[in-house]
């Protein structure tokens, strides 16, 4: 039996590159090299954005993201693949591309201010609900979450076919005679 064969080339290496500190950028070069990219901080969103040649930061394209501690994950529309297994203590490998629609990428921490309650109640109500008003906002924003999923759930099931029925059949009073 022949013997397996042993490639001679050198494994390649993988790069950390820390993140940058919040509020800040770092550029990476777009070379096809890989590298691991640490995880975000709770609170902190790290966005991965691939810069086009003569193109501008404003004009970046988004590649990847990892925010609240989370791994990294793909961003559209480059949809990169990002391996959270192999270097899983400190961070996601992924593979900066080269070729000609990159001239590098841009790493960057945006910590997002805190909501205020409104804001808060405003969000959780246009998730679990058809949008906020100044009232349900009022009502939401001494609630947890929780305890307005829970209140939400201990209101009679009302259905919206019945509903419309209601709306409709009062509109439709006519004349039997006509018929």
């Amino acid at each position: 039996s022949a013997a397996p064969s042993v490639s001679s080339q050198p494994t390649p290496s993988i790069t950390l590159v820390p993140k940058p500190p919040s509020g800040q950028s770092v550029a990476l070069a777009a070379d096809g090299s890989e590298v691991v990219l640490e995880r975000s901080s709770p609170g902190e969103v790290l966005t991965l954005q691939r810069v086009s040649p003569g193109g501008t930061v404003s004009g970046a394209v988004p590649a990847g993201r990892s925010y609240d501690g989370r791994d990294w994950e793909a961003a559209p529309p480059l949809h990169f693949l990002f391996d959270c297994v192999t270097a899983s203590a400190q961070g996601c490998v992924v593979t900066l591309e080269s070729g000609v629609d990159a001239d590098h990428y841009i790493l960057k921490s945006t910590v997002p201010p805190a909501l205020t309650p409104e804001q808060d109640a405003a969000r959780l109500l246009t998730q679990g609900t058809f949008g906020p008003t100044s009232a349900t906002v009022d009502e939401a924003k001494v609630l947890s979450a929780e305890q307005w999923v829970q209140q939400q759930m201990n209101l009679p099931v009302t259905s919206h076919r019945e509903h419309y029925r209601r709306q409709t059949a009062a509109r439709l009073k006519h004349d039997t005679a006509l018929f």
